[in-house]
């Protein structure tokens, strides 16, 4: 069976949690990469991103009140 880019993604995360040393290595290597990105952002840049942060905020509350006024529990 062939599996899909987001089945074979999911499976490599399940197995590092498994390894909690490297699990925690790759965390704070991707903390240190997103600070390193925020830091070198221009101020127009910063502005953009927290723009689009909100409006994603925004769509996902709409998305979980509605799923839950439909007695949909989330998933």
């Amino acid at each position: 069976m062939v599996l899909t880019a987001a089945e074979r993604s999911k499976r490599y995360r399940d197995r590092l949690k498994l390894n909690a040393n490297k699990y925690q290595e790759l965390k704070e290597k991707d903390r240190q990469r997103k600070i390193r990105k925020q830091a070198s952002m221009t101020k127009q840049e910063k502005e953009q991103y927290r723009e689009n942060h909100r409006n994603a905020q925004e769509r996902h509350q709409k998305k979980v009140k509605t799923t839950v006024m439909n007695g949909m529990p989330p998933k």
